[in-house]
């Protein structure tokens, strides 16, 4: 392996990618993607995700689970057990105790990068994607769409599974926009919510 592979591999392992996904693969490395990783600067390498995608192959499709608290103090532990049920390695599960006001969380950046097309992402519920609402439908959007990978959302599974909607064509993706919408919107509200609770509990 080239010294330039190494370089990149310990930059993905910075970003929180497990060593498991990164060996025993398939490698193209064109050299201005050497340039990129070799400059050390991680918020380009981050942008440049789509890029990286497309050169790590990969043979068989990934299951992911991405789990989210808000805080240090909060236990994630319940969303934890829904993932190793449905036999998600512990390797493929991301772990996040971080706001989900924006999505520059180090952990969430590094399971974005490691999604490939046909990968599955499994959720607790829509929220732990995030709080934004603008943020949570341009992501879902940019996983199942752009990546082509799929979202399923366990608390509300029936409705928000993104392989439901491919299967329906055109309509499908207008359904899953208005359901899309329709929870985020939610989502957010009830964010606001909190933030109303919290500043009325400390007067």
């Amino acid at each position: 392996m080239l010294c330039s592979e190494f370089v990149s591999i310990i930059l993905f392992m910075k970003c929180g990618v497990p060593k498991s996904m990164l060996f025993g693969r398939s490698l193209i490395w064109p050299f201005f993607a050497f340039q990129k990783v070799n400059s050390g600067n991680i918020e380009t390498f981050q942008k440049e995700g789509m890029l990286f995608g497309r050169i790590f192959r990969r043979a068989v499709m990934v299951i992911m689970g991405y789990a989210r608290v808000s805080s240090k103090d909060q236990n994630p532990e319940r969303q934890l057990i829904k993932f190793r049920e449905l036999g998600i390695p512990e390797r493929y599960i991301f772990v996040e105790k971080q706001s989900g006001k924006d999505f520059e969380r180090e952990k969430y950046q590094a399971m974005r990068l490691m999604l490939r097309e046909g990968d599955l992402l499994y959720l607790d519920a829509l929220d732990r994607l995030g709080r934004n609402y603008d943020g949570i439908v341009s992501e879902w959007k940019y996983i199942t769409r752009e990546v082509s990978a799929d979202i399923v959302c366990l608390e509300n599974e029936a409705l928000f599974d993104s392989r439901k909607f491919k299967g329906m064509g055109d309509i499908g993706k207008l359904s899953e926009d208005q359901f899309l919408s329709m929870l985020a919107y939610v989502a957010e509200q009830e964010r606001k919510k909190n933030w109303i609770r919290q500043a009325e509990g400390s007067k």
